[in-house]
């Protein structure tokens, strides 16, 4: 099997003993799991933990596109350059603070721009104008677990959730927002030769308008310079976000240090799911150097299947192109940005753009040596008459390195108190 050869034997684990991968592809246009891999060197065993169905873990970032900008883009009619505003944040009736894992704030951007460099703050703003009964909704028809009408706050940046779960949710992205009862059998032979056919029930979770605005925005995700850039294959159509969870500072883990690392991404023909981390995260992390390494296996497990499946690229449908690569759904009645005229803002500001990133991944990736870490996230601050990227706060506001969340800590199943949120 392909994809369990690449989780057992691929180099990029180097460094992270005991950790473990749980993967699911599924085919978007039917449902069926093409492959589902429950963990790492599980040798023979018959009864082991199959942590591809596990939803004990948050999802990360991983989820924002599902959560926040989809029913944005659904019920608010939000077109992908939709404008908001990175600046500080609390949770609504808190004084918990959001910050995103550069511990600074970029300012005006577009709904596409915050998704491909995670920006924590301008997802909670998005959930928070499109509110919880409509979020919940749309999770409903992606069949994802969530609170009601009380979905919101930290939700926009994590929800527990599986790879089973998740690769079915990004699969009706990539099928123009047809949902596929999942399916772990297509069909049944009696011993008279006699088929059966299992039910295929589809869902249609969203309008082909919003399933290829999302796929326009998450395009980007992999592209150099973007949270997903260790995963990018040349010439493939793919699309897909990526996803961290770390720990509250309380935990007194490593800086940097992560629970949990998603890849989330799907072509027209298959949508891949992937976690790593530890079975215990009280005990073990991912450290800082290596939280990306994941997107090599995802990288090779894509690679590996992508002459079996469909790879033709999405075709603009029930979009209008508003040009710049930023499109809106066609039956969209709100004007196409928000409170910026943030098209020709970007037009403008590509190579701010290109020094705001470069600044992001320096402090995020700069290695495991914390002093350099340290002084990567306070070194002097990125300045023009529109954007600013202040210093780090004071250690009293909680926070996490990457777009892993400093929101509110949590207790989770695995008792590890950690912050939600993902690259």
């Amino acid at each position: 099997d392909i994809v369990t050869d690449k989780v057992n034997n691929n180099s990029s684990y180097n460094g992270m003993e005991g950790v473990q991968t749980a993967v699911t592809i599924t085919q978007p246009s039917s449902g069926y799991v093409m492959s589902q891999v429950g963990g790492r060197q599980l040798g023979d065993s018959l009864y082991g933990l199959n942590r591809s169905t596990q939803v004990s873990r948050s999802s990360g970032s991983g989820i924002k596109p599902l959560i926040d900008y989809g029913p944005a883009i659904q019920y608010l009619g939000w077109s992908t350059s939709y404008g908001l505003s990175d600046t500080p944040y609390t949770y609504g009736g808190t004084n918990i603070p959001l910050t995103n894992f550069d511990m600074g704030y970029m300012g005006n951007m577009t709904m596409k721009q915050a998704l491909a460099l995670s920006r924590n703050v301008p997802a909670a703003r998005a959930l928070d104008a499109v509110g919880g009964a409509r979020a919940s909704t749309f999770l409903d028809k992606l069949n994802l677990p969530n609170k009601g009408d009380k979905t919101g706050g930290s939700d926009a940046i994590g929800i527990e959730a599986s790879t089973a779960q998740m690769a079915a949710a990004y699969g009706a992205v990539a099928n123009g927002g047809q949902m596929n009862t999942q399916r772990y059998v297509t069909k049944i032979v009696t011993p008279d030769g006699k088929e059966q056919q299992t039910p295929n029930h589809q869902v249609q979770a969203m309008s082909p308008g919003t399933a290829y605005s999302l796929i326009s925005m998450m395009k980007q995700v992999f592209q150099k310079g973007y949270t997903g850039q260790n995963a990018e294959i040349p010439g493939l159509a793919q699309a897909g976000k990526t996803g961290t969870v770390g720990y509250d500072a309380g935990l007194h883990m490593p800086l940097g240090a992560v629970s949990d690392s998603w890849v989330n991404g799907i072509v027209k023909g298959a949508s891949i799911s992937m976690w790593t981390g530890f079975d215990e995260p009280n005990k073990h992390y991912i450290p800082a150097s290596l939280e990306t390494n994941d997107q090599f296996v995802y990288k090779d497990i894509m690679s590996g299947i992508r002459d079996m499946v469909d790879t033709s690229d999405w075709a603009p449908t029930g979009v209008t192109d508003l040009g710049n690569g930023y499109f809106q759904k066609v039956d969209s009645k709100v004007t196409t940005t928000g409170s910026v005229p943030v098209i020709n803002q970007y037009n403008n500001t590509n190579s701010l753009l290109n020094n705001l990133r470069s600044a992001s991944l320096q402090a995020d990736y700069s290695g495991d040596d914390s002093t350099k870490k340290k002084a990567a996230l306070n070194a002097k601050q990125v300045k023009t008459d529109k954007w600013v990227i202040p210093q780090v706060p004071s250690s009293s506001s909680s926070s996490s390195s990457d777009d892993k969340n400093p929101a509110q800590a949590s207790s989770r199943a695995t008792d590890v108190t950690r912050v939600d949120g993902g690259q």
